[in-house]
């Protein structure tokens, strides 16, 4: 099967965006506003405004409450509630549950209910990760011990946690990895695709047998930078999906190689072909740095600077919030004073904001946030467009009847809602 390919360099392809923005994350509304009997309201005063996202924009929140003093943490918590509506909470297992059946579930609860009261909605990773971090010390060796573990870790954390976390890294970096049941090979190698795809579904399974009705996601990495690892995620998606795997997520990473920029053809080309699987796109890890080291796999050289990291940032933004398959993007790790890759946060040392957040917070808060103010026609009926996502409606006339309402806007359909006016 063939997918549309993209040419062109960034500038070109920038230029595109907005209207491919509006068509792909905008929809109509309509409000009727009527009295008590039913007739129409012209003149009525309206005013929407909208309270969140339905796109998901992220990062992980492994620093909550531990990034440095009260305060210090205030300012953390604060800074990642001003600009994000999407959390991913650590599940490491080697970590988590560091002692045999002593998984650090109250942690877990903290962040949680941090994020709730806040309208965050929460992400677990990883659940199964042939990587060193993923296997506790005490796991045994023998293979099918190993894989009950696994499932009984599965149920239990996606269980317990129910809808509250609704979303899943189920599997993590699979195709360079060892299988989950195999205790002889080094963590990073390269395995066949049958050989992987059995632990990956099994996985995929025990999360949905835990939760039905949950994002269940398997993430992978150097998939916009090169084409042999491209190719065989690919091979193992297409392979799970012809037997049935409960997959409702690709995951793609887009901070590998370290030090590359993807030209941007590259990231929707990407984006086109996954997208062929007809599942959503979520971009898991996006780490630009802003570490003074050179800018590899682009067109252009440069080295990555504040403004460098601001610029890339703001681009890949635009061209992933364009493709209609990407429903989130998750930047990894919010301040350098405990980024994985130096320079990867978007906060200083000091928990000062770099320009990137203030880019990121402008993009996503002023020009991609809808609030209207206007009246309603002859007809009692006021249409505009907007960024899918949840709003509060306020509604009054000049007789001084009001009334406040909640509805959500989904991205590329007419969303109609009537507002009764009643006299009280």
């Amino acid at each position: 099967m063939s997918f549309k390919k993209y040419a062109g360099d960034d500038t070109e392809l920038l230029s595109r965006t907005d209207e491919l923005i509006k068509e792909a994350r905008m929809g109509t509304v309509v409000i009727n506003i009527v009295d008590d009997s039913g007739a129409a309201i012209p003149n009525a005063i309206v005013s929407c405004r909208q309270i969140r996202h339905a796109f998901l924009f992220g990062c992980n929140i492994y620093a909550f409450n531990s990034i440095g003093s009260v305060e210090e943490n205030e300012i953390y918590r604060n800074r990642f509630a001003e600009l994000f509506n999407f959390a991913t909470l650590g599940f490491y297992w080697r970590g988590y549950e560091h002692e045999q059946g002593k998984p650090n579930y109250a942690g877990t609860e903290e962040v949680l209910s941090w994020c709730e009261q806040r309208g965050i909605v929460a992400k677990g990773h990883p659940l199964v990760w042939s990587n060193e971090a993923g296997i506790p010390t005490w796991l045994p060796n023998e293979p099918s011990e190993r894989m009950r573990l696994a499932k009984q870790r599965v149920n239990n954390i996606v269980g317990r946690f129910g809808n509250r976390i609704d979303i899943w890294d189920v599997v993590n970096e699979p195709i360079h990895m060892r299988a989950f049941d195999d205790i002889v090979s080094n963590a990073y190698i390269r395995v066949p695709i049958e050989t992987l795809v059995g632990y990956v579904d099994d996985a995929l399974r025990w999360a949905n047998e835990a939760n039905p009705k949950a994002t269940l996601i398997v993430n992978e990495f150097n998939i916009m930078s090169k084409a042999d690892s491209a190719d065989r995620f690919y091979t193992l998606m297409e392979t799970l999906k012809e037997r049935n795997a409960p997959f409702r997520a690709i995951g793609i990473q887009a901070h590998e190689p370290r030090t590359d920029r993807f030209p941007l053809a590259n990231v929707l080309n990407t984006l086109n072909r996954f997208a062929m699987l007809g599942v959503p796109i979520h971009i898991t890890e996006y780490t630009p740095t802003s570490d003074g080291q050179p800018i590899t796999g682009y067109y252009r050289s440069g080295t990555w600077t504040e403004a460098e990291q601001t610029q890339y940032a703001e681009a890949f933004y635009r061209a992933c919030f364009s493709h209609p398959a990407v429903k989130a993007i998750t930047w990894w790790d919010l301040c350098d004073r405990r980024s994985w890759l130096k320079g990867g946060g978007m906060l200083r040392e000091d928990l000062t904001p770099k320009p990137v957040y203030n880019a990121l917070k402008k993009l996503i808060h002023e020009e991609w946030h809808t609030q209207v103010e206007g009246k309603t026609d002859i007809n009692g009926k006021i249409t505009f467009s907007a960024f899918a996502g949840d709003y509060e409606i306020k509604v009054s006339d000049a007789s001084g009847r009001t009334s406040t309402v909640s509805i959500i806007v989904e991205e590329r359909r007419t969303n109609e809602i009537c507002v009764r006016l009643i006299a009280s």
